[in-house]
């Protein structure tokens, strides 16, 4: 891999590592308030929402994911930041 693959790799981790911190706090937030509160809360919100809601959507088609009063969507896209951040 050359010169311009490591910086691709870096960024991409990095983008990773960040979405992965984005997801911890809008977890912690969620917990307190389920509305996102303020300009820091609706920024995390829209930065986290394109990844959460089609995975949402696709484990809602399963009747355990559809009745469980919790949210598997965060844990899911969790999985997969870490799925790709392995192969960085």
């Amino acid at each position: 891999m050359g010169y311009f693959g490591y910086i691709i790799s870096g960024i991409l981790a990095l983008m990773t590592d960040t979405m992965m911190l984005m997801f911890f706090i809008r977890m912690v937030m969620s917990w307190i308030s389920p509305e996102p509160i303020g300009k820091l809360g609706f920024f995390i919100f829209t930065c986290t929402e394109f990844v959460v809601a089609p995975i949402r959507e696709l484990l809602n088609r399963f009747r355990f994911f559809a009745e469980s009063p919790l949210d598997f969507s965060f844990i899911a896209a969790a999985l997969l930041l870490f799925i790709v951040r392995s192969f960085l």
